[in-house]
């Protein structure tokens, strides 16, 4: 119908709960996109072996906790313009970003883990995040916040408790 979704499994304008769900082998730019949802909740969630994005959250509000990220190809986090609570979340082995949030993501993340990634957290484009005891090893980069669209203002970013090792 002349519609075309970046996501293995797409979400539009919905309320989502998904909980002890896994992708895996997903060779699609997301593997799971998430679009202008109203308030949601994903639990138990795992990603392994994806080609591009793993989770992929666009305008929405979600309540991510209890997941697990191993061998992503792309970002294993990608929030934009979204409010996002992220707790007891696992990742491994990312090509390119552990946890993105950009144009004007609101987020909490708390008891995060990145191992193995390019970049372990990137915080750009008028986006406000407070982190709680996150830990990144093994980064190119451990952090970073930039702006990359210049229609943006300045990102803030909080932590409570921040150990990066060997990046």
């Amino acid at each position: 119908g002349g519609y075309w979704f970046s996501g293995g499994v797409t979400v539009y304008d919905s309320q989502v709960v998904m909980e002890h769900c896994a992708f895996r082998h997903f060779t699609s730019e997301d593997a799971l996109n998430l679009v202008s949802c109203p308030p949601s909740q994903l639990r138990h969630l795992t990603f392994q072996n994806c080609r591009g994005v793993a989770l992929d959250i666009d305008f929405s509000d979600i309540d991510l906790s209890q997941c697990q990220f191993r061998n992503i190809g792309g970002d294993a986090v990608d929030g934009s313009g979204s409010r996002l609570e992220v707790g007891q979340v696992d990742i491994q082995n990312v090509a390119d970003k552990g946890v993105s949030l950009g144009e004007a993501c609101q987020a909490v993340v708390a008891d995060v883990a990145v191992r193995q990634a390019f970049v372990g957290i990137a915080v750009k484009d008028a986006s406000a995040a407070t982190f709680r005891q996150v830990k990144l090893k093994d980064c190119d980069f451990g952090l970073v916040v930039f702006n990359k669209k210049n229609y943006f203002h300045t990102s803030k970013v909080h932590f409570d408790s921040l150990i990066c090792s060997d990046s």
